[in-house]
């Protein structure tokens, strides 16, 4: 199954990231066009429909951006862990 992976992976131009290999940050310039991406599918295209969808992609996208959380970090949070007033995001994991 790992050579099928691999070849998977060498057909999509998908590179494994070698373990040792610093992780990547975005440059402002990356995370403004990003934003702004995001920012242009806010309604559906062609209407004035709010795309409901894309907004909460959009939230999960920032988050993970922004915080470092992982996608199971992010899916675990719930209302209760946004502090609105201070712009805060607290979440006590349990990883038992």
């Amino acid at each position: 199954m790992l050579r099928g992976q691999e070849n998977w992976r060498s057909d999509h131009n998908l590179l494994l990231r070698e373990p040792d290999q610093r992780d990547h940050y975005l440059s402002e310039d990356q995370l403004r066009r990003l934003k702004q991406a995001l920012d242009e599918k806010t309604y559906r295209k062609g209407t004035k429909d709010f795309n409901k969808t894309l907004c909460r992609l959009r939230m999960i996208v920032l988050i993970a951006v922004t915080t470092g959380m992982r996608d199971s970090e992010i899916f675990g949070l719930n209302w209760s862990d946004a502090m609105y007033s201070e712009g805060l995001l607290a979440h006590v994991f349990d990883y038992r």
